[in-house]
C-alpha cells in the first residue's frame, strides 16, 4: 500500500521516482505495478520528454472503493483530488476536514539512505550473533573478530560506498561515450549521423549509447558543449603570459592557427550544428549558450589588446567575434578543401586584425 499512497503523492509519478520514494528497488516495485495494471488500478502513459519512461497514475476503478484499508485511503484521497464541486461527504469529507480535527496520520516513509545512516553499528550485531551460550561457546577465530570490535582502531575517514554518487559515474560514462563518438559525428556531420551509426564505427553498442543519451541530438550537443568548455579558456594562459601587445596577438594566431589544424573535426561540428539549429528548435539554446561563452572569450582577448596598448576600442564585443568567427569558418572551409595556403593566412590576418579593432 506504500505504492499506492505515493502515487497520490508524486505528481508527475515516473517508475524511477516511485521507486526512490517507496525505498523499492527497481524490478520489485515493477512486479507490484504490473499486479496493479492487472487489476486495473493503475494507468500508464507515455513521457512526453523521455521515450524511456512513463507517466503512472491511479484509476477510478471501483474496486479500489471495497478493497484493504491501504487501497481505501488511496482510493479516498484520489476522489478528493478529483471530486466536481459541492459538499464533500463520506472519505471526501475525512479528507477535507481541518487539520485539527483529522485522524492522526502515518509517519512518513524512511529512505533507503536515512536507514543505511541510521543502521545498527557492526560491533552490536557482532554482539548479538557471536554472543557465547552455554551450548555453543566461542571459537578462536570469532574470539579475534570479537576482540578487534571491541577496541576500534583509530578514525580514519573512510568513505561510505552509500556515498558514492550514481550521477557521477553516470556522467563520467557519457563523457567517454562521447569523446568515442566526437570522431565520427565530425566526420560524418549531423544529417549523415545517427546512433546505430555511431555505434557501428566505436566500440559501443546501439543499446549502451540509447541508455545514456536519448537522441542523436542530445549526443551531439553533449559533444560539442564537452569540447568547447575546454575551447573557451584555451587563451587563459596566453592572456596571462604576454608581456606585451605585440606578442598577445602573435600567441593568440598562432593558437588560433593550431586548433584549426589538431580539432578540425570538432570545429566542423560545431559549425555544422549551429547551422542546423536554424531548423532544429531543439539545438538553439545550446548554441546560443555557447556562442555566448564563445564572443566572452574573443571579448578577453580584444579587451587585454586594448590594455595593453593603452587604447580603446572602436568596435563592440558582438563586432569583434563576428569578425573573428568569420575569418576563422572561411579559414576553416578552405583547410578541409586541402587549401595548403589557409593556415598560413588564418595566423596573418588574425594579427593583422587585432590592431585593427583598436582605435588609433
Amino acid at each position: 500500500f506504500a505504492v499506492y499512497s505515493a502515487l497520490r503523492i508524486i505528481q508527475p509519478a515516473t517508475p524511477s521516482s516511485l521507486a526512490q520514494t517507496v525505498g523499492m528497488k527497481q524490478p520489485t516495485l515493477s512486479n507490484h505495478l504490473r499486479r496493479m495494471e492487472q487489476r486495473r488500478h493503475l494507468r500508464r502513459r507515455a513521457h512526453p520528454h523521455d521515450g524511456r519512461s512513463s507517466i503512472l497514475s491511479l484509476t477510478r476503478h471501483r474496486s479500489l472503493t471495497r478493497g484493504p484499508p491501504g487501497a481505501q485511503r488511496a482510493a479516498g484521497a484520489l476522489a478528493a483530488r478529483r471530486a466536481p464541486g459541492g459538499a464533500p461527504t463520506g472519505r471526501e469529507g475525512l479528507l477535507r476536514r481541518p487539520v485539527s480535527v483529522r485522524p492522526p496520520c502515518r509517519p512518513p516513509l524512511t529512505s533507503v539512505k536515512t536507514f543505511l545512516d541510521t543502521r545498527p553499528s557492526e560491533a552490536r550485531y557482532a554482539g548479538a550473533f557471536l554472543r557465547p551460550t552455554a551450548s555453543r561457546p566461542v571459537v578462536g577465530h570469532e574470539r579475534t573478530r570479537m576482540t578487534q570490535l571491541a577496541s576500534p582502531s583509530p578514525s580514519v575517514d573512510r568513505p561510505d560506498r552509500f556515498d558514492r554518487s550514481r550521477v557521477d559515474r553516470f556522467e563520467v560514462r557519457r563523457g567517454e561515450l562521447a569523446d568515442a563518438a566526437l570522431e565520427t559525428l565530425g566526420e560524418l556531420g549531423y544529417a549523415r549521423t545517427s546512433l546505430r551509426e555511431i555505434a557501428h564505427k566505436t566500440e559501443f553498442s546501439h543499446g549502451v549509447l540509447h541508455y545514456y543519451f536519448r537522441d542523436k541530438n542530445e549526443l551531439i550537443t553533449y559533444c560539442v558543449r564537452r569540447s568547447k568548455e575546454h575551447c573557451v579558456t584555451r587563451y587563459d594562459e596566453i592572456l596571462a603570459s604576454a608581456a606585451s601587445a605585440d606578442d598577445l596577438a602573435e600567441l593568440f594566431a598562432e593558437a588560433l592557427t593550431e586548433t584549426m589544424r589538431v580539432d578540425t573535426s570538432t570545429h566542423r561540428l560545431w559549425y555544422d550544428m549551429r547551422t542546423q539549429a536554424m531548423f532544429e528548435e531543439g539545438l538553439r539554446p545550446t548554441v546560443v549558450d555557447i556562442d555566448r561563452q564563445l564572443e566572452a572569450m574573443i571579448s578577453r582577448v580584444v579587451n587585454h589588446y586594448a590594455v595593453l596598448r593603452g587604447r580603446p576600442l572602436r568596435v563592440s564585443q558582438a563586432m569583434a567575434y563576428a569578425v573573428f568567427d568569420g575569418l576563422f569558418e572561411t579559414c576553416l572551409m578552405r583547410h578541409i578543401a586541402g587549401d595548403e595556403c589557409a593556415a598560413p593566412r588564418l595566423r596573418a590576418e588574425s594579427a593583422q586584425l587585432l590592431p585593427m579593432l583598436v582605435a588609433d
